[in-house]
């Protein structure tokens, strides 16, 4: 079993923002497994996000960015 990573380790990953993998998390776009108060996620759920984000790129549209 691989070692699961915490949120700030994810983040230096994707080179994301913590609270931009918090809001992956939220959203259900990442799946966590949650330890008592510790939110991880396994190697293997980093790398199908990052598949399925190869596989379905995100618009500005969809994202919500052609408000700004």
């Amino acid at each position: 079993m691989d070692a699961l990573l915490d949120i700030n380790s994810v983040a230096r990953l994707l080179s994301l923002s913590p609270w931009t993998v918090r809001r992956l998390i939220f959203d259900g776009r990442l799946a966590p497994v949650r330890l008592g108060r510790r939110v991880l996620v396994e190697p293997a759920e980093v790398e199908r996000f990052v598949t399925q984000a190869r596989q379905n790129p995100i618009s500005h549209e969809t994202a919500g960015l052609d408000r700004c």
